[in-house]
């Protein structure tokens, strides 16, 4: 196989070469031994994740029947019902600065404010070339008017010399 590696395009042909021979020494009855196989993997896999979903869902509900679940939740409902305050829920839009979250934002910030300053430097600096280039095309285009302007007068003066 590490001869390939250097000529990829030696492997290519060689394996192109390996599949015809193997297509040619395949008979039907080999497909059909080879398809039943893989159907019968396929029902064990079923099988194998129908029997693991019931384990998942018995253990499930034997912690729920250990600790009392339904009952837990039932005292839960009948406490918010006997309230007269408002259930406590977490803030939300509020971040704390001084959590992991808010240094990892605070250096983000500090990293958007040095690209944007950045930013600013290179456009300040094209927004110059820009003008300027924009001064050399006008000064290109009054001279082009002169020229022509002075090439007009010149033909009619040869057109008034001529007639």
């Amino acid at each position: 196989m590490s001869n390939f590696r250097a000529n990829p395009h030696e492997a290519y042909k060689e394996f192109k070469t390996l599949t015809a021979k193997l297509a040619s020494c395949l008979s039907v009855e080999d497909v059909q031994k080879t398809s039943t196989i893989l159907k019968v993997k396929t029902e064990l896999v079923n099988i194998n994740s129908r029997i693991l979903t019931e384990a998942t869902i018995s253990v499930v509900d034997q912690i729920c029947k250990s600790i009392d679940l339904d009952m837990k939740l039932k005292q839960l409902h009948e406490m918010e019902e006997e309230s007269v305050e408002q259930a406590w829920r977490p803030e939300t839009n509020k971040c704390d600065i001084l959590s992991i979250e808010g240094h990892h934002l605070r250096k983000q910030v500090k990293m958007l404010k040095k690209n944007l300053e950045q930013v600013s430097l290179e456009s300040a600096g094209l927004q110059a070339a820009i003008t300027d280039w924009r001064s050399q095309i006008e000064e290109q285009q009054e001279e082009l008017k002169k020229t022509v302007s002075s090439w007009q007068n010149k033909d009619k003066k040869n057109n008034i010399v001529t007639n």
